[in-house]
């Protein structure tokens, strides 16, 4: 496997045939309660504005004003795929740790050329978050670099 830091990377795709995507954790699966439309539930849940962990609760989260909602107690989240069923490729931010801090699924068909490209350049400032060109293996921007200079020398 790649060294992958510092970049997005494809990896994988997921198939849409309800027009939305659901993301959680797949220990709760054994929660969710059913597998099936139902009108009155839907119609329910969107007057609410709360979600049931459940097939009816990810219709009326997507149907909804917001077109996305959570599900249950934080079970999961369900969103409109925005262009209707299809697969749609997923991407991981990776960070300059190697750590994926961004989930990443693209509906309006538009995939970068360079996603597997792992830009060694380019890296997460240690200090404040932003990212910077790295030159002769620092960890910090010029301006987090500067002040921490600025504190050795007092």
């Amino acid at each position: 496997m790649a060294d992958r830091k510092n970049g997005k990377w494809l990896v994988g795709r997921v198939g849409v045939d309800a027009g939305m995507v659901m993301v959680g954790d797949p220990c709760y699966l054994d929660k969710f309660t059913d597998h099936e439309w139902n009108d009155e539930k839907v119609e329910a849940q969107k007057a609410k504005g709360k979600y049931e962990y459940s097939y009816s609760g990810a219709c009326a989260a997507t149907l909804g004003e917001n077109s996305a909602g959570e599900l249950g107690r934080a079970d999961a989240v369900a969103v409109s795929s925005g262009y209707g069923d299809g697969v749609y490729p997923v991407y991981a931010h990776y960070n300059h740790e190697g750590r994926i801090v961004k989930m990443e699924v693209v509906f309006n068909g538009e995939d970068d050329e360079d996603v597997e490209e792992d830009d060694d350049s380019e890296i997460e400032c240690e200090d404040c978050g932003g990212s910077f060109e790295q030159i002769h293996g620092e960890q910090k921007c010029e301006s987090c670099q500067e002040e921490a200079d600025e504190k050795e020398e007092d």
